[in-house]
């Protein structure tokens, strides 16, 4: 399973359907996770965590329909130090809830995903 994320993240940051974080932010400055309003996260917030934590680089998928862009995915790539692997792997299980999916663990992967429905 976690080769198989790894392989569809990468394919992912291959299309031309993803934008950096940092640049989703600066044009969509409220954007936010999570289905139930009361405990959405601001994805800046969530953004400045996985940066703060030591992770290369956090990249936005993106679905465009009609006039609007929504958001569809967020990827984390995971630093090599173990240190910081620790603290990006720490934010998982909240962040799963709030997407509703499963929680990871650290089983030598490069990348989280956290799919926006």
């Amino acid at each position: 399973m976690t080769s198989e994320i790894d392989k569809m993240c990468e394919e992912i940051l291959k299309s031309p359907d993803k934008i950096d974080a940092r640049e989703w932010i600066k044009r969509y400055p409220k954007s936010v996770i999570g289905k139930e309003e009361e405990s959405q996260k601001s994805l800046t917030s969530v953004v400045g965590r996985f940066y703060d934590a030591g992770a290369p680089r956090v990249v936005i998928q993106f679905t465009k329909i009609n006039q609007g862009v929504f958001l569809t995915a967020m990827i984390v790539e995971l630093p090599a130090d173990s240190a910081a692997r620790l603290k990006c792997f720490a934010m998982d299980p909240e962040l799963s809830q709030l997407c509703e999916q499963t929680a990871v663990v650290d089983r030598g992967q490069k990348y989280l995903h956290y799919g926006f429905d």
